[in-house]
């Protein structure tokens, strides 16, 4: 099995759209329950972030692109956690309170979110229902090697769309499959609980190293680890990037160009429950009528 994983192809055939993936609609009473059960971790230690020491070791776990998130790399200290992406997105958060700084590079705008909201509204990507793939209710599952690392394989059995926009296209029979980590990195619940609304995984219990979506005549690569290696704390900066301008909405974030994209996007089907506009009246076709007879008398039909 391990090999199977390891030998599926490194870069996926459908690249990732735009900014990070497809934005979807944030469901805020399923989110609103995770951040409820979270909120102890998030309220523990002191007002101050303590700093990275030059002695303490980050993991660094790299992506391929997937069709969840372009390349990217994801650094976990002690308690500190940052994600870079490939192009311009960058976000960093650390304990004890747990907000996230995102920042496009590029344009050098940052939007600083407390774990109450991102874990409410997500970054790009909306959270799951409430069921998806939850080890409960996974199809099997079984403890394995992954590249060197004791790790988890679990499978469901579901219904699935195009890798897109899933709730656009007809259902299609899917089995879902997804590789954690079994305890071989150290990560919190607050640091998994940032990747799981980042990269759209929900209830990870491990640093997520292998998921893809197995349809008829289709696979379809979410994300897949590239490499994983021990860095020296003091050579990863876990303070967001200084100078830029800040902004209220994740949205404000994004290119223009991408921007315009993403709203046709999402306005491209009417949102659920919302009245339809009453289609614009066609014009009404006077018939023509016969040429009255000169008796005055009209023409039977």
């Amino acid at each position: 099995m391990e090999r199977l994983l390891q030998e599926q192809t490194s870069a996926p055939g459908k690249r990732p759209v735009s900014i990070s993936g497809a934005f979807r609609i944030v469901n805020l009473a399923i989110a609103g329950i995770i951040c409820a059960a979270l909120m102890p971790e998030i309220a523990a230690g002191a007002n101050k972030k303590t700093p990275v020491t030059p002695t303490e070791k980050v993991w660094k776990i790299d992506y391929f692109p997937g069709q969840t998130s372009a390349a990217s790399t994801v650094y976990l200290g002690k308690d500190c956690i940052k994600i870079v992406t490939q192009g311009s997105f960058e976000i960093v958060a650390r304990a004890p309170d747990w907000s996230a700084t995102v920042t496009n590079k590029s344009k050098k705008y940052s939007c600083e979110l407390p774990a109450t909201r991102w874990m409410k509204e997500g970054f790009f990507l909306d959270p799951p229902e409430k069921n998806y793939m939850h080890p409960k209710h996974a199809a099997s599952e079984q403890r394995m090697n992954f590249r060197g690392l004791p790790a988890i394989h679990r499978k469901w059995n579901t219904l699935e769309s195009d890798g897109f926009y899933r709730y656009r296209s007809q259902p299609k029979k899917c089995v879902i499959e997804l590789v954690t980590t079994d305890g071989a990195i150290p990560a919190s619940k607050m640091q998994l609980e940032l990747i799981s609304v980042w990269y759209g995984i929900p209830h990870l219990s491990g640093i997520p190293l292998f998921w893809q979506n197995v349809m008829p005549n289709e696979k379809s690569l979410r994300l897949k680890t590239s490499n994983i290696s021990v860095v020296a704390g003091n050579s990863i900066s876990f303070k967001p990037m200084d100078g830029c301008i800040k902004q209220n909405s994740m949205m404000s974030l994004v290119d223009n160009k991408y921007s315009k994209a993403v709203t046709d996007f999402i306005e491209f089907e009417p949102e659920i429950g919302s009245p339809k506009k009453p289609a614009k009246p066609a014009p009404v076709k006077t018939p023509k009528t016969g040429s009255q007879p000169k008796n005055g008398t009209s023409k039977s039909p």
